[in-house]
């Protein structure tokens, strides 16, 4: 279970980190109002 956890919150911090990096590089046009 505690691997489960540790995989399932380093797995959401890695895509929260791509999809902010994505909004800054390619900033979308809900983000440019």
């Amino acid at each position: 279970m505690i691997g489960g956890a540790a995989s399932y919150l380093s797995s959401s911090v890695v895509m929260s980190l791509v999809w902010h990096f994505t909004i800054e590089v390619y900033p979308n046009p809900l983000h440019e109002v």
